[in-house]
């Protein structure tokens, strides 16, 4: 049905030389067609060309050039309400110079579509019509020249709100039905019919009332009276969602597999090269480990060796014998049943392949052979082919020899050593035991009628007889260390330094500072007790002043900690530093201080004989600090003397 009033306003504008666009005057009905006041546009509040269609630009061009029109022209274009919603208008034009001869004037008619009358019949008007567009499954639709439905489909209204009935939509334009950005994207093809082609066709995507998208395939069609005129058009859509998203998973399915296939073929290539890579490899390793190759097809009992098998057994592929039979001659007599065995062993399943042997090349010359073989077996199971190795472990199996004869020789001198020293200590104290007895007895019987310089001899001689003593004492320990020291028990290293120290120093006035973080160890307590203890005595012992402090800490180290021992004596003069922890060595004479020389060796021995390592710093002056390293993971086999 068509409204009885014309929805309109006239603008006046002076189009300038400079460009400008000067509206001049405008008609009450601009509010009624726009929402804006006369005044918003003759104040320059609001312009006309900033509310036009950004996609209907041609029209503008065409309004405000300064080109002279003869005729009234007309045209159709899309305006922005002060709503913000677009509104289809209808308008008229014409354009002539002022008089002043230098300006144009544009005296412009805009036109609400809805509001004029139809240029194409209202199709509800037809019963059939009505009856084909209620039943159909396409999407069909009448519009007039001014883009104003006349006619639709039943199935449109999914697509359209508010609309229940497909006559509601009678009057309406795709901007009061759809969302904007939807209802362009059908305007431009309508554009496309009213500037004279025959069809229009585009692939669009449409949005349900329940805010599904789908997909049409759209088509428009002009409609002409008698004269040939567009005064409308008709489309035809037809729903292509199920194709468009099959046709999407499709694309989809294709790029991902273009993509699986080119990460595969690069795949290929990387591992094509990787493995030509490996093989240059393997070839090198193998020639470099005179690795030779064999495969044994139980089928065939077939043997096919490569030219590293013949070099290994000494023969020649000119040789008359099969690989099996070259190999059974030239296995020791002594080895070939065992190996026979093994092999059948590893073919039925009961044992893997993995034995030595000995050969005997033709000169006589016998070798030993390292085989390793892997089965490969068909579905059911059965061994069908085995591919192997073998490699010469001659000089291992002679290493090996004499790694044994000289562990042997080396345990059993470790045992006379052992007996040595122990018998020396023993055949040595014994005549220094009656030295010493003797000296006692004369100064008990003589006593006081000898000389102040005999009393001096014997009291000298008794102290070197005690330091023998110390002497043979410390080589017995040193001659020990690593071989015999001990299980490993848990140590709380607090309380050790703690008792050493009560022991040493009880007639003494020094001092000892223990740090609360020395750890609790499971390790060996002999050997840490040996060191502490020499490093706590020498400390007491070569301290040049009548107080003195030691400081005993620990600290977490790579395996295990590391124990510092502090003093503040007098100190080791730089030069004499590197050869403190050597044999037999003292910084004074030992009639002035008792000592074997050999404490700080026995330190050094004691601390490597675990992995550890031990350092000494001082300035030469003012006391001295031992610095050594103690493993809490040093397993058995790796105490060594």
């Amino acid at each position: 049905m068509t409204n009885n009033r014309i929805v309109e306003a006239r603008f006046s504008l002076v189009l300038t030389e400079l460009g400008l666009a000067t509206v001049s005057s405008v008609s009450d009905g601009v509010s009624s067609l726009l929402g804006y006041g006369p005044e918003e546009f003759l104040s320059a509040r609001v312009a006309l060309t900033d509310l036009i269609h950004p996609e209907d630009r041609d029209i503008v061009d065409a309004l405000f050039n300064r080109e002279a029109t003869k005729d009234t022209e007309s045209f159709n274009i899309r305006i922005r309400q002060v709503n913000g919603r677009i509104r289809l208008i209808r308008g008229e034009y014409t354009k002539q110079p002022s008089d002043a001869r230098t300006d144009v004037t544009l005296e412009l008619l805009l036109q609400d579509a809805k509001s004029l009358p139809r240029t194409l019949e209202d199709a509800s008007k037809t019963d059939n019509f009505r009856a084909m567009m209620e039943n159909t499954d396409d999407f069909i639709f009448f519009k007039d020249r001014n883009h104003v439905f006349t006619g639709a489909s039943q199935t449109l209204v999914s697509l359209c709100a508010p609309a229940e009935h497909w006559t509601d939509l009678i009057g309406q334009t795709d901007y009061d039905v759809f969302p904007e950005e939807y209802a362009d994207i059908y305007y431009r093809l309508e554009k496309q019919i009213f500037s004279g082609i025959t069809v229009a066709h585009e692939i669009q995507e449409t949005l349900s009332t329940d805010g599904k998208k789908g997909w049409v395939d759209n088509r428009k069609y002009p409609v002409r009276d008698p004269n040939g005129k567009i005064i409308g058009l008709y489309g035809i859509a037809r729903d292509i969602t199920d194709l468009k998203s099959l046709q999407t998973e499709l694309e989809t399915n294709n790029i991902e597999l273009e993509k699986r296939v080119e990460e595969r073929t690069v795949a290929q290539a990387a591992i094509q090269h990787v493995l030509e890579e490996q093989n240059e490899r393997f070839k090198m390793a193998s020639d470099a480990a005179s690795l030779g190759f064999w495969d044994y097809d139980i089928v065939s009992n077939t043997l096919k060796w490569d030219d590293r098998m013949y070099q290994i057994y000494g023969r020649s592929r000119l040789d008359d014998d099969q690989p099996y039979d070259l190999w059974a001659k030239n296995v020791h007599p002594d080895d070939l049943i065992r190996s026979e065995k093994e092999l059948n062993e590893a073919i039925e399943g009961i044992r893997n392949f993995n034995t030595e042997f000995r050969i005997v090349h033709p000169d006589g010359t016998i070798r030993y052979i390292k085989a390793i073989a892997y089965t490969a077996r068909d579905a059911n199971g059965h061994v069908i082919k085995m591919f192997g190795i073998n490699f010469d472990i001659t000089e291992v199996k002679l290493a090996e020899r004499r790694q044994k004869q000289l562990i042997e020789q080396l345990t059993r001198i470790n045992e006379e050593l052992n007996n040595f020293a122990y018998v020396a200590s023993h055949d040595l104290k014994s005549p220094l035991r009656g030295i010493d007895q003797l000296a006692t007895w004369i100064t008990e019987d003589l006593g006081d009628t000898l000389s102040r310089d005999t009393q001096e001899h014997l009291r000298l001689m008794r102290s070197r007889i005690h330091r023998m003593e110390m002497l043979l004492d410390d080589l017995l320990a040193y001659s020990r260390v690593g071989r015999t020291d001990g299980e490993v028990v848990e140590v709380n290293t607090h309380e050790l330094v703690q008792d050493i120290f009560d022991l040493a120093a009880a007639s003494t006035d020094m001092h000892l500072i223990v740090s609360d973080n020395m750890p609790v160890l499971l390790t060996k307590k002999v050997p840490l007790e040996l060191i502490f203890r020499n490093l706590i005595g020498n400390a007491i012992k070569h301290h040049d002043k009548a107080q003195g402090t030691i400081s005993i800490s620990a600290h977490p180290a790579t395996d295990g900690f590391e124990f510092e021992v502090k003093d503040d004596g007098p100190g080791i003069p730089l030069e004499h530093q590197q050869r403190v922890f050597a044999m037999f060595q003292t910084l004074k004479p030992r009639d002035e201080i008792e000592g074997s020389g050999i404490g700080l060796a026995l330190v050094k021995k004691s601390v490597e004989s675990v992995g550890g390592t031990i350092t000494l710093e001082s300035d030469g002056h003012h006391g001295c600090t031992f610095r050594f390293t103690w493993p809490t993971n040093h397993p058995e086999g790796e105490m060594t003397a």
